[in-house]
């Protein structure tokens, strides 16, 4: 991509609040010493290994990179999320675990802006995009993150066998999803599982805060899972 060129994505999160814990100043210090991610710490930690590139888009408050990282090995895990609350529970989550030979940053901005700004060179083998906010009013549905052009974009920083994951569990975004990969269909291949079909793709998982908040409110969840055709 031409830098000079940087998109004017539309807003795709709403306000948050957070409830304020003692050490959190001392958290958020840490993460401007230490967990903060900027286009050369990723790309001077990917250039002399073979480590794995993983990136999740709305990266809430730590629950799947916590999962990820118990589970997996030699990776660069980008968590990216807007709300400070959001990344101050993260690093809190992996700081108390075994995160083994892997690397953890976060970004604490739009994480699209983020993934332009890498070198084209640097492609990821996941990203990962789990229950964003799926702007149910009709009027707001352009401020999801989700679309023809977007998907497109992300394909293009995979790498060959690469793939994007996203779940839902909004019923009409699940629709609008399944719509929107189906349009891709000449680029990319994809499939939908439902909630009790998910471990077999990924047998570490275990429910995120929001995917339990679903389950409790009586709400099905689908994973997408879509890369390109070779």
């Amino acid at each position: 991509m031409d830098k000079t060129k940087i998109y004017r994505y539309i807003k795709s999160f709403a306000s948050s609040r957070y409830k304020k814990s003692s050490n959190d100043e001392e958290i958020w210090q840490d993460f401007t010493l230490n967990y903060k991610a900027n286009e050369k710490n990723i790309a001077d930690t990917l250039a002399p290994c073979d480590k794995k590139f993983i990136i999740e888009i709305g990266c809430g408050c730590g629950d799947f990179a916590k999962i990820f990282l118990e589970n997996n090995d030699n990776c660069l895990y980008l968590a990216m999320d807007v709300y400070r609350g959001g990344i101050i529970n993260s690093i809190k989550k992996v700081k108390n675990i075994d995160i083994k030979s892997n690397i953890v940053k976060f970004h604490n901005e739009d994480g699209r802006i983020f993934i332009d700004n890498l070198d084209e060179k640097i492609k990821a083998d996941s990203i990962f995009i789990l229950f964003p906010d799926p702007w149910p009013k009709r009027k707001h549905n352009e401020r999801r993150i989700i679309n023809r052009d977007y998907v497109l974009h992300l394909l293009s920083r995979i790498k060959e066998h690469g793939k994007i994951v996203i779940a839902t569990d909004d019923f009409e975004y699940q629709e609008h999803i399944f719509a929107t990969l189906s349009s891709l269909s000449d680029s990319i291949e994809f499939c939908a599982l439902k909630e009790d079909e998910i471990l077999a793709k990924f047998p570490y998982y275990k429910r995120t805060k929001y995917h339990d908040k679903a389950v409790k409110a009586g709400r099905s969840s689908i994973f997408f899972i879509a890369n390109l055709k070779l």
